[in-house]
């Protein structure tokens, strides 16, 4: 336990999912302006974006939110 007392937890996967599938979205509205962008690359973006929407979705992705108190503030 490492000296924590876990308080709370939540699964924050489908925020997770719906940030990717906003931003997704989003990029595909600014795509022209996104590409003339210097030092952004859309085609590793959008992979990125679209693997984390895929891997969330299947729920071989998950992510987890932890409240915890170290034993030395209870």
């Amino acid at each position: 336990s490492a000296g924590f007392r876990v308080l709370e937890t939540e699964d924050r996967t489908q925020s997770v999912l719906r940030y990717a599938t906003q931003k997704l979205a989003a990029m595909q509205n600014y795509r022209t302006e996104l590409e003339r962008s210097e030092g952004f690359d859309f085609e590793l973006e959008q992979g990125y974006l679209t693997t984390v929407a895929e891997l969330s979705r299947s729920q071989a992705l998950s992510r987890v939110m932890y409240l915890a108190r170290t034993d030395a503030a209870a």
